[in-house]
């Protein structure tokens, strides 16, 4: 065998085609594997998606009163709209400090809002209370705080 054959110009272009075809050997498969993978991380980087998330908030919040007079009745509102892009039973839990006024289960699509009114009062004066109102499983929460 002549002497060019074992030289550096056959080893190196041997040995970068033997490193192209291992490349393409791994490669390859590797793509023909995940195509599903990477067409779907291609459309959802290509494409806008919106974003998903629940409100939850009470109407009028200015309105909120600070101070409650003693044993009257009183109305808050609160609104919850679904923006999840699908529809959801939310369950929610009325408190007045540390007991239940209220739990209700409620479906809405998406895109759609309820209004949902509860009462409440303070039987005796110059007592503080929290009022407030929580999704079970979500971590939407709301409250305020008021004193006869």
């Amino acid at each position: 065998m002549s002497k060019n054959f074992f030289g550096n110009t056959y080893l190196r272009k041997y040995s970068r085609i033997f490193l192209m075809l291992l490349a393409l050997l791994i490669i390859v498969p590797t793509v023909v594997i995940n195509r599903q993978n990477i067409a779907n991380a291609f459309v959802l980087a290509t494409t806008h998606q919106p974003e998903r998330f629940t409100e939850l908030y009470f109407v009028n919040s200015s309105l909120l009163p600070s101070y409650t007079p003693t044993a009257k009745i009183q109305h808050i509102t609160f609104r919850i709209t679904n923006h999840e892009a699908y529809p959801i039973a939310y369950t929610y839990i009325i408190a007045q400090d540390t007991s239940q006024l209220a739990k209700n289960t409620i479906t809405l699509s998406d895109a759609q809002s309820t209004d949902v009114t509860f009462t409440y009062s303070i039987p005796t004066p110059k007592t503080g209370t929290i009022l407030s109102v929580s999704l079970i499983n979500r971590t939407e929460h709301i409250a305020f705080r008021t004193k006869s």
